[in-house]
């Protein structure tokens, strides 16, 4: 996850923000922050990643009943039993200079997320007058109720809060898929198609997105089913354009912060973005994705064959005959397109060449459905593919 070109560069935002003598909070959706293997992968990765830039990284022992989060944070950076009893003396502490506390703010036993709050805000208000060479700094990983209380100011020159909002793309899913893609169903172009239909369906949702590498036989036919089969808890309704326009002005906040917090909305392709689950369901737009997918690689793919076929005509019989076959004048700068070279293909003397025929067929056909918003079954990619596969 955290190799992952979205995560990865949360990761080194945090860490530039701590050289910058800043303290951090990185904010995760609840959902998030109620996964301990999820939280502890983020927390592994900023220490390697602080480590490697020269930093000095702590991680505190768990935090126990009793403490307040400035004891722990003490006993995190200073030597001895003589700890700090307020904020200034600790980043003032020479055990402390320079070096920086990663927190784990999450979980049942973490500390209350108010005072984890009034922590970061103290901290934040303490350490403007003293040099950011010097300070110590705080990275705290927790949810949206442990940003200090700044006022009206949204940063500031001692604070940075990094969100997990929008760090997931399309790249960093169909990573995520591709070691499991590939245990999981055949090869090639038709693998291709399939992993590329189920970042289109699943999106952000990477639980929806894993389920379906393993559980979908790639058949566009059976994909609700497969949804529907999958043991997911009911997503709410959509949320109405005021909450999606509210989301897409900045951090989510309020009613979108509510969503994001239970995972049912996350910013996709820089647009909020409801549960795909939610829409995952609905026929008509598992239709239109899977339209989306296979346009995506087949299109492209169509017309590399395309050009392969239209090379052997000229090998053969000559670009002047294949020209005219076309209706081509010379020098017409104009390709000739899949329609136009089923008719070519049958134009010029090619009965013995039944593999020329049978995959201009198939092309012309395939090329036709999606231009006109259609889809193509498993059992139609098998055939399109297997025609082209002697055509080089």
């Amino acid at each position: 996850m955290w190799r992952l070109p979205g995560p990865d560069r949360l990761v080194t935002q945090v860490t530039e923000e701590v050289q910058r003598g800043r303290h951090v909070a990185v904010v995760l959706p609840s959902q998030r922050a109620a996964e301990p293997s999820f939280v502890e992968g983020l927390l592994s990765a900023i220490v390697r990643n602080l480590y490697v830039a020269g930093e000095e990284p702590r991680r505190p022992a768990p935090f126990e009943p009793g403490l307040t989060p400035l004891r722990w944070l003490a006993r995190c950076l200073v030597f001895g039993d003589d700890l700090p009893v307020v904020v200034g003396d600790l980043l003032d502490h020479e055990d402390a200079a320079a070096r920086t506390a990663v927190l784990d703010c999450t979980g049942p036993d973490a500390p209350a997320a108010a005072a984890v709050a009034d922590l970061l805000t103290r901290l934040t208000l303490a350490s403007r007058p003293r040099p950011a060479a010097r300070r110590p700094r705080v990275v705290a990983v927790g949810t949206r109720d442990i940003l200090p209380s700044l006022g009206v100011e949204a940063a500031d020159v001692t604070f940075e809060a990094v969100w997990w909002w929008g760090r997931l793309t399309r790249w960093d899913v169909a990573g995520r898929l591709a070691p499991i893609a590939d245990g999981h169903g055949g090869g090639g172009i038709l693998r291709d198609v399939r992993l590329e239909t189920i970042v289109e369906i699943a999106r952000w949702d990477l639980d929806l997105a894993q389920y379906l590498v393993r559980a979908w036989d790639g058949d566009p036919h059976t994909l609700v089913a497969t949804i529907k089969d999958g043991e997911f808890a009911a997503p709410p309704a959509p949320p109405d354009s005021a909450v999606l326009l509210a989301a897409g002005a900045g951090f989510p906040h309020g009613d979108a912060g509510r969503l994001w917090d239970d995972g049912h909305l996350e910013l996709w392709q820089n647009e909020p973005c409801p549960s795909p689950h939610a829409q995952a369901a609905v026929p008509s737009v598992v239709e239109h994705g899977v339209w989306a997918a296979q346009s995506r690689v087949l299109l492209p793919w169509i017309e590399a064959k395309r050009q392969v076929l239209v090379r052997a005509l000229v090998e053969r019989f000559g670009a002047a005959r294949v020209d005219t076959a076309a209706g081509r004048t010379p020098g017409d700068p104009a390709p000739i397109e899949v329609g136009q070279l089923f008719f070519v293909v049958r134009e010029l003397p090619t009965a013995d060449e039944q593999v020329w025929r049978e995959a201009s067929r198939r092309l012309k056909a395939a090329r036709n459905r999606l231009a006109h918003l259609q889809i193509l079954g498993l059992d139609d990619q098998a055939r399109l593919i297997a025609s082209c596969a002697r055509l080089a």
